[in-house]
């Protein structure tokens, strides 16, 4: 799939058509035809993957967006608790605003400090919706 790196703040004044999350990757389709990615590239012995979202994705469709902030921090959020820390990691957290919602979307990345932990977001190509083929009946 072919990706271009942008800026997070290129979604202000689109509106959210539709979106996919699997956890490894986040795909956002504006109404004007646009396609966004938020995801990681593998290296090796890092795991980098969606770590919670707040809110509800679904609240941002329709409506404009008023904001989009990508926020990347080496600090341990206080209301998360694990039984470990990892020797490396890097939190990278992205908001969404529309008049009527917002929705924080946070990435763990962890690994041994060697590899990367980033999260990038970048544009790409709208998901081909095929349509159903007739019955040969």
């Amino acid at each position: 799939m072919s990706r271009e790196e942008c800026n997070i703040a290129l979604l202000i004044g689109k509106k959210l058509e539709s979106f996919e999350e699997d956890g490894e990757r986040v795909l956002l389709v504006c109404d004007d035809g646009s396609a966004y990615e938020m995801y990681h590239m593998q290296d090796c012995c890092e795991h980098v993957a969606v770590h919670d979202i707040k809110g509800d994705l679904r609240s941002l469709t329709g409506s404009m967006i008023i904001s989009a902030v990508e926020d990347v921090s080496g600090d341990w959020p206080a209301d998360v608790e694990l039984d470990y820390r990892p020797e490396s990691f890097t939190w990278t957290t992205y908001t969404i605003q529309t008049a009527e919602a917002v929705c924080i979307i946070r990435w763990l990345g962890q690994s041994n400090g060697y590899y990367s932990e980033n999260v990038y977001f970048g544009m790409t190509h709208k998901p081909i919706q095929l349509a159903e083929s007739p019955s040969l009946e």
